[in-house]
């Protein structure tokens, strides 16, 4: 019957099993158009998932994670909220609270709630964005602390020129080849914080930022909720006071080129809690 035509279905998938996804699909659509052998069989999300559930179990390994977290995060002392909207929301809650020396501001249960934001899509010119990439090839940087440091900079410039910037920054975890090559997802969010006086150099704040950048990555196996916990335990504010207002990533979408006369767009969607750049 024609109820029986049609199977509705959802995909969750991270920017990378976008186009694992979608060159999977073109390859086989080419294989049955024309004959040829059909391309090799994509990882299982199951099979993949079974590294997590292993190391996940390792409550060495997770322990040291927690460690290197819980010591970044003292090194650094408490954090402070940097807005997107300048000062405004913590003065308000300075003054509420009679607190001028207070560092983070209060989610309420509309905050926790809210699942709508704006997503703005920044489209680089291919020749900034190649010298860009050339900077970090010769310089030993990644395009994200690149990003990163042009943000923190102009968040650092409406909030008092403040030292501390805080982030989340969200990361893709496809560290093998076979999790590479699978669909479903594997991000997860980290915290992204420096602090830097106004006298330190672009490069300077750079390398640093590559440097810590670097070790977190190292230390992204412990699951985000386990992380943020022992990040807040290491702060004197209560539960639901933040002091992270921006979320970040980099996921360049320049390898995907769809078939002539198709059209295709990959894009991505901001949470409602926080300015996803």
């Amino acid at each position: 019957s024609d109820t029986n035509d049609y199977v509705p279905f959802a995909l969750a998938m991270d920017n990378a099993a976008c186009f694992t996804f979608f060159n999977d699909l073109l390859a086989v659509y080419e294989s049955l158009e024309n004959g040829t052998e059909m391309p090799k069989p994509m990882t299982r999300f199951e099979v993949a998932m079974q590294r997590d559930f292993i190391l996940h179990a390792d409550e060495r390994r997770m322990n040291g994670h927690k460690k290197f977290f819980a010591e970044y995060w003292k090194n650094l002392g408490d954090s402070f909220y940097a807005g997107i909207d300048g000062m405004k929301q913590l003065k308000a809650e300075r003054i509420a609270a009679e607190n001028p020396d207070k560092r983070y501001v209060s989610l309420g249960l509309s905050d926790l709630l809210h699942d709508k934001s704006e997503t703005e899509k920044l489209h680089l010119d291919a020749d900034l964005y190649d010298r860009m990439m050339n900077y970090c090839i010769e310089n030993r940087v990644t395009m994200l602390s690149i990003i990163y440091l042009g943000i923190r900079t102009w968040l650092s410039k409406i909030n008092d020129r403040a030292e501390d910037v805080y982030m989340h920054s969200l990361i893709h975890r496809r560290s093998t080849i076979a999790i590479k090559n699978c669909g479903g997802c594997f991000m997860d969010c980290v915290p992204l914080r420096s602090i830097f006086s106004e006298n330190v150099t672009f490069k300077d704040a750079l390398k640093e930022i590559t440097k810590t950048n670097n070790e977190i990555f190292r230390h992204s196996d412990l699951p985000s909720a386990e992380c943020f916990k022992v990040l807040h335990d290491n702060e004197n504010r209560p539960n639901g006071g933040n002091t992270a207002a921006s979320l970040i990533t980099f996921c360049p979408q320049g390898a995907f080129t769809p078939p002539d006369g198709w059209q295709c767009e990959i894009g991505g969607v901001g949470s409602g809690n926080f300015t996803f750049y």
